[in-house]
Order: C-alpha cells, then sequence, then structure tokens
C-alpha cells in the first residue's frame, strides 16, 4: 500500500518532544529516552507518520516515502549510502535502542513499527499475496462485475476504484494479465473493434467463454456502428411503406439515438466524437459505410457500403430559414413528446439536411428569431407577429426550451419547471451531504446540516407541489413528477429524524440555520486563485473560470442578480461560488501540510453547512479533538465576528495542537492584527514547537506573502 503523505512537512512536527510527554494531538504519552541523533530522529518521525498513515508496521519504501525533500537531502548529505540504505540502517540502530521494532519480514521487504505508534504484541506483519496473484484476483472481480469476457483497461478501470489495488501500478496489472495468458490462468476468448480500453477479451479459466460473451456493442465504435444500422432499417422501412428510395444516414440521427439510449455513451460530450467514428467505420481496413453527397453540399451523409448512391433520396427544400426551423421544432416536439431544445432541434435538422438553414444564421439564433412575439425594424415601431409556430417555453440553467403549440403552452411551460426543480435538486447535493452526517464527529455541526437538509428540502418540496396542483402536466410528466416528489419527501422525512436525534441532545443550538451562502463572482474570485492556479493566470475572460472549476467548486445562483446589463458587477452575475467550497478546493490543491490538514477536517465536517454559529459550541468541548475540528471549520467559515474565538483558543487552549492551528487558522481568515498575534505567539508560548510554527508562518508570509503554503 502506498503512503499517501506529501513531502514538504516541517522539520519539528507538532507534538513531538523527545523529553517529555507525547501530545495529545497525536497519541498516548511516549516513553522517555535520551535524545537521539538528528538524522535518527528524522527517520524515526517518518515511521511513525507511515505507521499512522498504513495503520500498520511499514517497509523502508513506505518510510522513504513519508520523507520530506529537504529531510532526503539532509540524510543523504550525511550518509555515503544510498536513502534506502540509510533509511535500513537507522531503523536496524533504532530497533537496538529500544524505540523501533519489526516483527519480521515478506519476501525481500523488513516491516517496521515506531513503539510510541503500534503496539508490538499487536502489530503482526500484513497479509500479502503476491502481485501475480493478486492480479488474477482482480480479473475476476471484473468479471463478477461486468458479468462478461474483460479487456485490459475495463481491469484498470476496476482497479482504479478500489482501495486493496492502489498500491499496483497499471503498467504492472497490464504486464501481468499478459503473463497470465501462457499459463492458461486466464485466456483470451475474442476481439472487439478497438478503442482505448484494448481490443482483446479475457476470462479467468474455468468460466464458460459462451455464457460470458458481451451480448451487444461493447466498444463505441461498435455502438455507432450498430446504432447506424438500426437507423439504416428504419429508413428502408419507411421507403418501402411509401414506395420511394431510403434516405441516407445523417450523423445527427445517429447521435440523436446514441443519446436516446438508457444509459448514452461518455463519448457523446465531445461534438466531433460521433462524426469521427462515422469516418473510422468508413475508413479502415473493413469499411461498413460510405460517404454520400451532393456537389456544393457541405453536409455529410453516410450509406452502407454496398448501396448505390442512385439507390437514395436526399430529401427536399423549404422557403425561409424560419420555415425550415419551424417544421424543425414541430418535428422534434413531435418525436420526443416534450418541449425541446437548441440541441434537440439541431438533431432533427441532422436527421434531415434540408432542415437546414440555407443562411449564414446558426440554427441557434434562427429559433430565437422564430420565437419572437413581435417583429420590427430600426425606426419603426415593432407589431405583434402573425402566426407564430415557435415559442419559448422557459430555460433550465442556461438551456431555452421551445414549444410548437400556444393552446398547450401553459403545459409545456410546467414541464420545464419540473424539469429545472429536477437540475436544482440533483445539483444541490442535499441526498448525498445527508448521508454524509453519520460521519461527522460533532454533534452540534451534524444537527446544523440536517437543519440545513430540512429547509432546503421543504423549499424544493413546496415547489413541486405548486406544479402537480396546477394540473397542467400530462399524463406519463405527470407520473414523474409524483415519483420526484416522493423521492423528495423520503429525503426531508430522512433529514427530519436526523434532526429530531441531535435535537434530543443538549447542545444549546441555534432556533433555526441561516441559509445564506457567502459567495464569490467569477471575477472575485479569480484574482484570489490566480496566484495559487497557474492554469487561471491564462485566462482572457472570466467566463473561462467556469469550465476550469466545473465538478471542483459548487456554482449557485446568485441573490443578487439582476440582469447581465447593470453596471454593478455583483448584480450582473447569474451565479456565484460558494466561498467555503472554493477555499476549501484551493487549500487541498494548492496549500501546505497545515493548511491541507485543516481543510480536509473541515470539508469532511461541514458538508453544505455554512453557519458558523453551529461551530461554536464545539470551541467549549472538553475532548481536544473536538476544539481542533472546530477550530478546522472556522478557518473556512469566514467571519470577522468568530474570529475572536479563534484568537482566543490560539492564546489560551490548553492543548498545544489546538493552539498551533487556531493560530493558522486566524491568521487565514484575515484578522485584524494576525501578525501581532504570530508574534507574540512566536515569544510567549509555553510550548516550543507552537513557538517554532509561529516563527515559521512569519517566514513563510515574509517570504510569500501569504499563508496558503504553511
Amino acid at each position: 500500500m502506498t503512503v499517501t503523505i506529501t513531502p514538504g512537512q516541517s522539520d519539528k512536527p507538532r507534538g513531538r518532544d523527545n523529553t517529555g510527554p507525547r501530545n495529545s494531538r497525536t497519541g498516548p504519552p511516549a516513553p522517555r529516552f535520551p535524545k537521539i541523533k538528528a538524522t535518527h530522529e528524522i527517520v524515526l518521525q517518518a515511521l511513525e507518520v507511515a505507521n499512522l498513515a498504513l495503520k500498520r508496521v511499514a517497509t523502508v519504501e513506505e518510510v522513504r516515502r513519508a520523507l520530506s525533500r529537504k529531510e532526503v537531502e539532509e540524510l543523504e548529505a550525511g550518509y555515503a549510502k544510498s536513502i534506502h540504505q540509510s533509511v535500513s540502517v537507522i531503523l536496524n540502530l533504532l530497533i537496538k535502542r529500544g524505540n523501533v521494532f519489526s516483527p519480521g519480514r515478506i519476501g525481500k521487504h523488513s516491516y517496521y513499527g515506531s513503539k510510541n505508534i503500534l503496539d508490538p504484541t499487536a502489530s503482526p506483519l500484513p497479509d500479502e499475496k503476491s502481485r501475480r496473484r493478486r492480479v488474477l484476483d482482480l480479473v475476476r472481480e471484473s468479471v463478477a462485475e461486468l458479468k462478461r469476457a474483460v479487456r485490459v483497461g475495463e481491469v484498470l478501470d476496476y482497479a482504479a476504484g478500489r482501495a486493496a489495488y492502489a498500491d499496483i501500478s497499471p503498467e504492472f496489472i497490464t504486464r501481468d494479465i499478459l503473463g497470465l495468458v501462457p499459463t492458461k490462468d486466464v485466456i483470451l476468448v475474442g476481439t472487439v473493434r478497438g478503442d482505448p480500453k484494448g481490443v482483446n477479451l479475457y476470462l479467468p479459466s474455468g468460466l464458460d467463454p459462451e455464457l460470458y460473451m458481451p451480448k451487444g456493442p461493447l466498444t463505441w465504435l461498435e455502438s455507432v456502428a450498430h446504432t447506424f444500422n438500426e437507423i439504416w432499417a428504419d429508413h428502408k422501412k419507411d421507403a418501402e411503406a411509401t414506395n420511394s428510395r431510403p434516405r441516407p444516414v445523417t450523423t445527427g440521427e445517429v447521435r440523436a439515438r446514441l443519446r436516446s439510449k438508457p444509459d448514452p455513451h461518455p463519448n457523446l460530450t465531445g461534438p466531433k466524437s460521433v462524426v469521427k467514428a462515422l469516418i473510422q467505420l468508413s475508413g479502415t481496413d473493413r469499411p461498413l459505410i460510405r460517404k454520400i453527397g451532393r456537389h456544393e453540399e457541405r453536409s455529410v451523409r453516410w450509406i452502407p457500403l454496398e448501396v448505390l448512391d442512385g439507390d437514395v433520396d436526399v430529401g427536399s427544400s423549404y422557403a425561409s430559414d424560419i420555415e425550415r426551423i419551424c417544421e424543425a421544432v414541430d418535428r422534434a416536439v413531435k418525436r420526443l413528446g416534450r418541449p425541446v431544445t437548441v440541441s434537440d432541434v439541431r438533431d432533427e435538422v441532422d436527421r434531415d439536411e434540408s432542415l437546414r438553414p440555407a443562411g449564414k444564421s446558426d440554427i441557434a439564433n434562427v429559433i430565437s428569431e422564430a420565437a419572437r412575439e413581435t417583429l420590427g425594424v430600426k425606426g419603426s415601431p415593432r407589431r405583434q407577429r402573425v402566426g407564430r409556430r415557435v415559442f419559448r417555453a422557459g430555460s433550465v440553467r442556461d438551456t431555452s426550451y421551445y414549444f410548437n403549440d400556444a393552446g398547450r403552452l401553459a403545459a409545456a411551460t410546467s414541464y420545464v419547471n419540473l424539469r429545472r426543480l429536477e437540475q436544482t435538486w440533483s445539483e444541490s447535493g442535499i441526498a448525498e451531504d445527508l448521508e454524509g452526517i453519520k460521519l461527522c464527529s460533532l454533534p452540534a455541526v451534524a444537527a446544523g446540516r440536517a437543519m440545513s437538509a430540512v429547509i432546503e428540502t421543504g423549499r424544493i418540496l413546496k415547489e413541486i407541489d405548486e406544479e402537480i396542483e396546477s394540473k397542467r402536466l400530462g399524463g406519463s410528466v405527470m407520473e414523474e413528477a409524483l415519483a420526484f416528489r416522493h423521492q423528495v419527501s423520503s429525503i426531508l422525512d430522512c433529514a427530519k429524524e436526523k434532526l429530531a436525534f441531535y435535537e434530543t441532545a443538549d447542545l444549546n443550538l441555534p432556533a433555526e440555520v441561516r441559509p445564506e451562502v457567502p459567495g464569490w463572482t467569477a471575477a472575485e474570485l479569480l484574482p484570489i486563485i490566480s496566484p495559487l492556479y497557474p492554469a487561471a493566470r491564462r485566462l482572457d475572460r472570466t467566463s473561462q473560470l467556469i469550465p476550469l472549476l466545473e465538478g471542483y467548486v459548487r456554482r449557485l445562483p446568485n441573490p443578487e442578480y439582476k440582469n447581465r446589463f447593470v453596471t454593478d458587477p455583483r448584480a450582473a452575475a447569474e451565479h456565484i461560488y460558494d466561498r467555503t467550497d472554493a477555499l476549501l478546493y484551493m487549500a487541498i490543491t494548492f496549500g501546505g501540510s497545515e493548511c491541507r490538514l485543516q481543510a480536509r477536517l473541515a470539508r469532511n465536517e461541514l458538508g453544505l453547512l455554512r453557519d458558523p454559529r453551529f461551530v461554536l459550541p464545539t470551541l467549549r468541548s472538553n475532548d481536544f479533538h473536538d476544539r481542533l475540528v472546530g477550530v478546522s471549520c472556522l478557518a473556512f467559515l469566514w467571519s470577522n465576528e468568530r474570529n475572536e474565538h479563534l484568537r482566543r483558543l490560539a492564546a489560551e487552549d490548553p492543548d498545544q495542537g489546538v493552539r498551533q492551528s487556531a493560530l493558522w487558522a486566524y491568521c487565514f481568515t484575515g484578522a485584524k492584527d494576525w501578525r501581532g498575534l504570530l508574534r507574540g505567539r512566536a515569544k510567549a508560548d509555553p510550548d516550543e514547537a507552537v513557538r517554532y510554527f509561529a516563527s515559521n508562518m512569519l517566514m513563510e508570509f515574509s517570504h510569500s506573502g501569504t499563508v496558503w503554503g504553511v
């Protein structure tokens, strides 16, 4: 198992004192030993870090990985041997000294444990198999998971999600699978059209290949080829019914059919992925399809390789682009049975190239023009459009929906509202946050998270009820709405149960949680993240920050938003970034060891809670761990009114680990006179480790102008 310790820790880790009892933050009191050499102390500390991280005895390599770069350089400067040999020799000297024990070895690797961290009588060797045998188990598990023969890439994907195989590199897994084939432990049972996951299908020996062969398309190319054949068969059937020639298959038809599958392929997110696959199917040594088109026509259509050009029909024409798009919207609504987006209309245009606009305007602009209620020219009053066939039914996030029937527009609008609520619910993360409450170590924070979930879930449920009670939704959509309501209602009941559980304890909690989420606009966040994130420095526009942080930092509707054209930049931003989420992301990704430690504690504890009042009760706890986690939470819930609590803990808390964390948190929030507090603690704190930490923070700030790197 790999030790996940980032190099760069301080030369004097907190809580380490060779002449006194061990800090309550890191474990039980340590026995007194005479002072040992500095290099031996470095190796002993790294061993303890590895033991804590792995929760077992560690090898020399695992100890080496726990060393910082500076510590490695110090050991290499003091010893002529390689770093591995030096660490091994020092560990064996520490065994003779009595600080370290070794339960034995597995193969060529000896294992070591610090008596300060592990009990020698209860720390056996880890139960390990050979790597090749573990890879065979990995293949078996992958087959059991997928219920079919597997490719090497699929085995690698399975291993990537399992911590038990994190110590085996993809290169070794690939090599061992290939090595298991000659020994008949793994058998090659077939091939597929290739993609990055491989072309060969493997099974562990003893399984019947006929029972484990894939039942449908397995790779992206196979899916595209299968879908093309389905669409061509439909075109032939339609042509036979009308006694005409079949139409060619367009790229858009293939894309639309693929998107309509119950589980759309992730490659569909790429705008050119489908056309690239069709080109590949037409250009291989064994082509399945070929292109067909007319002179001066930019569109590409596809037919089976054996079909002649004269055996297909290329469609008809329309009088104007508005007429073409109106027809496309009408067809899309009838085909899908709901309001449609620009993407849906574009798919319909791809299905029939005669609907493609002939002018320079793209499809989105033509749809927007067709949906306008009034018409006019510059210098003249606008007039009502007559015979409008496209209507705007609303939007979900930045996606507009259109409809083709004014008489049923209210039902279409209600449908869009329902989808907006589903999107809001999906992005809220309430269900996941509620599930994460069981990992909370602070009851007050857990109660705040449950209370926040009750309020937000109740608000969404009320909006769902309004749409259901309006009776504008159609039959199948009404069933979806009722199912959605049941889902949200179940989460609300669960949240109320959790809240009732925590309210029974005497926690002195606020009567209600504040729902406001402090946030930054993209323009406000960019100058904060740019000094830490190199990719952000190359951005020309603040809007480019959105894809850069997509999936990493939560974006929320801006409650102060008015419209995009107001002079106030804050009111012109439709969405904001969750400030606490942004700080946690930056701290974990770019921060130093103390910064990352506190960020991980705060992220696991806070979830979606942004009200610091639920953290304050933990600061009065007798348990130093509760106070430590509470300090970390306040570090990322910036609040001037709460900073005084951090200042008090930094100066008065009886535990030096809590004082050290509070000192960093107070400085990180940019509180008033934080430099004065640092200087005072560097001189007056009773613990040498805290004084050393405060001095290091002053040096770090003087060098970089920030405490992110601490």
